[in-house]
């Protein structure tokens, strides 16, 4: 899952600098060179802002994240064991 989630992160921002070039190299020669820049920084901008807004978010759960999980091995070692 790790090589997957990689490759695909390595994907996504191949698409977005391919994107911005696209954009950038469409409006080069027109008035809205400068907006079209601006727009992709912002459009980045807040991009990272929620994904750094998103990992803090999850970080702040800390041992709660996987609560659910240890619960269930739990019992699952409880099983095992009343049938040992």
């Amino acid at each position: 899952m790790l090589v997957v989630t990689l490759l695909g992160f390595a994907c996504l921002l191949c698409t977005m600098l391919l994107v911005t070039a696209l954009v950038l190299a469409l409006s080069w020669e027109t008035a809205y060179r400068i907006p079209a820049l601006i727009a992709l920084i912002a459009v980045h901008a807040l991009g990272a802002a929620i994904a750094w807004r998103r990992v803090q978010t999850l970080s702040a759960l800390g041992s709660r994240s996987f609560a659910a999980t240890r619960e269930e091995l739990a019992a699952d070692i409880a099983l095992l064991k009343s049938k040992l």
